[in-house]
């Protein structure tokens, strides 16, 4: 499983601690890790008034009146204001918690409250639901944020744009490298294509499924990726103000580049590079204008500018070539491509492509 290898560690500046790594911790409620500032990416799973699965929709949230246990058996560090919204309108109750503030804003379709944490345990009912003003009673919720007290017993709360609580950012700073082996729930993951992952967008970050093992499918790979370290701040993914965080992903690809290239030159000598060790930066074929562009963007313009560097090097200091791969299902193509036509098929012989190595 490569891709779970290339992601399972990340490599921050030597700046921001000593040459220890850290690995991040299982996202479950239990966990004494508190890794996100919204609770309910780590909370269980809705479940209806009798304890059985509520049914849910593609991104995880209920479609109709439903329970949920946002976390269990966290003895310490609980105490605090959590501020609460979702979309929709509901009756919330549960237990652990006292309720306040209730206020419903018909133009957003959002209700917003205020939870103090009095128990060790959340437990969460909405009844009375309706996705949106036109809807029927018992329709579900979307949406909804539990945002931690932004210390141990605050009366202030994280705004809904922030991913990690700032302990964990803290203590991660500590580190220089990061292994995200529970995280990921790499052991027994069966992730085999992107869309096996479990997106930012989905209700929790803890989802069970057959074939998985007990830590589930993992936190979404994205929170290991550009818009974290970006929002974490001191990043080169957006050194020009580029607000795009697709364009930090495909950048983000050559900084790794880069950074592997940096690591196998200081091992195995500069004599070595482009010789014996030949780093290669992959692209996508066909779409040279966005992942390639971003790439060779990032290379030039931040690595080969003394402005933004201490010591600029151009693109082949670091890589010996580029190549890319299919994207849009190349076995259903035209070709019907097979082992024994595969190299002279369209996808490969296409007159547009032309080898460029090394690069220079």
């Amino acid at each position: 499983m490569l891709i779970g290898m290339v992601a399972a560690f990340v490599s921050v500046p030597a700046s921001a601690g000593p040459p220890v790594g850290i690995n991040l911790n299982y996202a479950g409620d239990w966990a004494p890790g508190l890794l996100f500032a919204d609770a309910f990416k780590q909370s269980r799973n809705w479940t209806t008034a009798s304890g059985a699965a509520a049914p849910i929709d593609s991104n995880g949230w209920p479609t109709q009146d439903a329970n949920i246990y946002v976390w269990a058996g966290q003895a310490l560090n609980m105490s605090g204001t959590y501020a609460l919204s979702f979309s929709g309108q509901a009756t919330v109750s549960g237990s652990g918690g006292a309720f306040s503030n209730q206020a419903y804003d018909p133009s957003a379709n959002l209700i917003t409250a205020t939870v103090t944490m009095t128990n060790a345990d959340l437990n969460l009912t909405f009844t009375n639901t309706r996705r949106t003003s036109s809807s029927a009673t018992n329709t579900g919720i979307t949406n909804a944020r539990l945002m931690r007290p932004t210390s141990y017993g605050a009366g202030t709360s994280y705004p809904t744009s922030t991913n990690f609580t700032t302990p964990i950012k803290d203590l991660i700073k500590k580190f220089g490298t990061i292994r995200f082996m529970d995280f990921l729930a790499t052991n027994g993951n069966a992730q085999l294509n992107w869309s096996d992952r479990v997106p930012p967008t989905y209700a929790s970050d803890v989802v069970a499924a057959p074939g998985y093992g007990w830590e589930g499918k993992g936190c979404p790979w994205e929170y290991t990726a550009a818009i974290s370290e970006v929002n974490a701040g001191g990043s080169p993914l957006n050194f020009d103000g580029d607000t795009n965080d697709w364009n930090w992903a495909a950048r983000r690809t050559a900084k790794r580049t880069v950074e592997i290239s940096t690591i196998f030159r200081r091992v195995f000598g500069s004599g070595a590079m482009m010789a014996r060790v030949r780093p290669v930066l992959e692209s996508q074929e066909g779409y040279v204008a966005f992942w390639l562009l971003q790439q060779t963007h990032m290379l030039e313009d931040y690595y080969n500018c003394a402005s933004r560097v201490a010591t600029p090097h151009p693109p082949g200091y670091y890589i010996y070539g580029g190549g890319g791969s299919a994207y849009y299902n190349p076995d259903n193509s035209s070709d019907a491509l097979s082992l024994s036509n595969i190299w002279t098929s369209s996808t490969f012989a296409n007159a547009a492509w032309a080898p460029v190595w090394p690069i220079g």
